[in-house]
């Protein structure tokens, strides 16, 4: 058991480690960019229900490219909505509200 907690222990730490490395990278060298919903799917994760967004990013210093995040419901998330955005280009490292 110490040997299985101790594993989930440094999985928890490098996760949180890796998060606020990137938060750190996307205050310091992010730009504005803006996010358009392409399709949204229902996911159901346990007792958590959520939406799979998949994603237009574009901007000022990258090329336009798509990814897919996963959102709490909100009715706002539909296709077609613009959401603010924060883009690292240097490796399209993002983050949307």
């Amino acid at each position: 058991m110490t040997i299985v907690g101790v594993g989930f222990g440094v999985f928890g730490l490098r996760l949180v480690a890796r998060s606020r490395r990137d938060a750190r990278r996307l205050s310091a060298a992010g730009v504005a960019a803006t996010a358009e919903v392409l399709t949204e799917a229902d996911r159901v994760d346990g007792e958590d229900p959520g939406l799979t967004l998949r994603l237009r990013v574009s901007g000022p210093g990258f090329a336009a490219f798509e990814a897919d995040v996963n959102r709490p419901v909100d009715p706002a998330l539909v296709p077609g909505a613009a959401l603010p955005a924060t883009v690292v280009p240097a490796d399209l490292l993002f983050s949307i509200p």
